[in-house]
């Protein structure tokens, strides 16, 4: 799916992201500033930057060719539309910042964790929902929330190269499954 997604780096990816937003990860981001700076959008940091910045990647290194498909990715990301006009990139920095900057425990309902995915589709677009997990003994406006973020994005041939939504030989459209 996408540029990237139909590889099997794209597990790696998603698998890298989660880890460095699972609780533990996410509150070593929360509470340390120059992590936490990066998301901050009066920074104005792009997705790639920030990516590089935390080592997410896939591949065995930076200079890898899978790790260079993933910056190319993110670059193009950055400054696709969804439908209202924003940009792709920021919106999702925007959607991790207000999450790093949610209240804290005790605080009201804090966020302790990010997920992500992706899905093929158009528009291309970011949706995002906070689920609440059930705390023992705590009323459900203090009950801890997990950001699922969700990046819909086009078919693309995986080949790195700048978008073109144009399939190349031997790969079908995926079938719409809306009809």
């Amino acid at each position: 799916m996408g540029l990237l997604f139909d590889t099997e780096f794209t597990i790696e990816v998603v698998n890298r992201l989660d880890r460095r937003f699972n609780q533990t990860g996410f509150a070593e981001v929360r509470s340390t500033d120059r992590l936490k700076a990066l998301f901050d959008p009066a920074g104005n940091r792009a997705l790639r930057q920030i990516s590089v910045a935390l080592g997410i990647h896939p591949g065995r290194s930076p200079t890898d060719e899978p790790a260079r498909r993933w910056w190319l990715f993110l670059l193009n990301l950055h400054d696709k539309r969804d439908p209202r006009g924003a940009r792709l990139g920021p919106k999702i920095r925007a959607l991790i910042w207000e999450a790093l900057d949610s209240p804290g425990a005790g605080a009201g309902s804090p966020i302790v964790a990010i997920k992500f995915c992706a899905v093929e589709g158009t528009p291309e677009d970011v949706f995002y929902e906070d689920v609440s997990l059930p705390a023992e003994g705590q009323p459900r406006d203090r009950w801890p929330r997990v950001r699922t973020i969700v990046l819909q994005t086009l078919p693309h041939t995986g080949n790195g190269i700048a978008p073109d939504e144009k399939l190349s030989e031997g790969e079908a459209a995926a079938p719409d499954s809306s009809k």
